[in-house]
């Protein structure tokens, strides 16, 4: 039984007496029935298309910037870059964000421009580029391997944040010596960032950030190794 309202009143209506009706009264009754029905779908989409999707990528270093240039680096050998490994959760399209230590949040309407994964390699090389005065770096698979003489390795625990509060990324790194054959350095460091504004833009330039903090940690452990040789 469905219940069609036509100026306040009540009509009632099942499919067994549709026949007992006209074709004008039949069609008039149908139109109503269906357009009360479309109802809820044409609300729930005007509500979705009110939110409009905002799109972010990580940012790198200021390449102009000279104080982003170490001094002390200079331009020695290829650096290999193998696949950074991110975890699948936070590896989407949707910006992740942490509600408390067991909750996460995707975010429908913030979302990643490109795979994470890829804008997390791309940024750390041209910070590393930057950071090292180089432009000899160079992601697996490479053409030579011969002429590689570090190879770095990042995997990414945790890359997120609260908002309001902080960000917060979580990698274990190593740096291997080619030329001598040996890791020269493996190490977990957990990066954090305070966040002083509220929202996805102060989000996005605080993990840009704390990816900026890690760059400078293994391009310092590069130019250390290149002291010892």
């Amino acid at each position: 039984m469905h219940n069609i309202f036509f100026n306040g009143s009540s009509t009632s209506f099942s499919v067994k007496n549709l026949e007992k009706f006209d074709k004008p009264a039949l069609y008039l009754y149908l139109k109503s029935f269906i357009f009360f029905l479309l109802i809820p779908a044409l609300f729930l989409q005007s509500c979705a298309s009110s939110s409009s999707t905002r799109f972010y990528i990580l940012s790198s270093l200021d390449r102009h910037d000279l104080s982003n240039r170490n001094d002390n680096s200079k331009d020695e050998g290829v650096i290999g870059i193998l696949p950074v490994k991110i975890p699948k959760y936070i590896d989407r399209s949707n910006i992740v964000t942490r509600i408390s230590q067991n909750e996460i949040k995707f975010s429908d309407f913030h979302l990643w421009a490109s795979s994470l994964k890829d804008a997390f390699s791309r940024v750390l090389d041209e910070n590393l580029s930057i950071l090292l005065r180089t432009n000899n770096i160079v992601h697996y698979p490479w053409r030579n391997n011969r002429l590689v003489n570090h190879l770095i390795s990042v995997d990414v625990i945790r890359f997120d944040g609260k908002p309001g509060e902080n960000v917060t990324l979580i990698a274990r790194w190593s740096v291997f010596n080619k030329s001598k054959n040996n890791l020269v350095f493996m190490k977990k460091s957990s990066i954090d960032v305070p966040l002083t504004l509220v929202g996805y833009k102060a989000l996005v330039e605080a993990q840009s950030n704390a990816v900026e903090q890690l760059s400078r940690l293994i391009a310092d452990s590069i130019i250390s190794i290149r002291k010892m040789n």
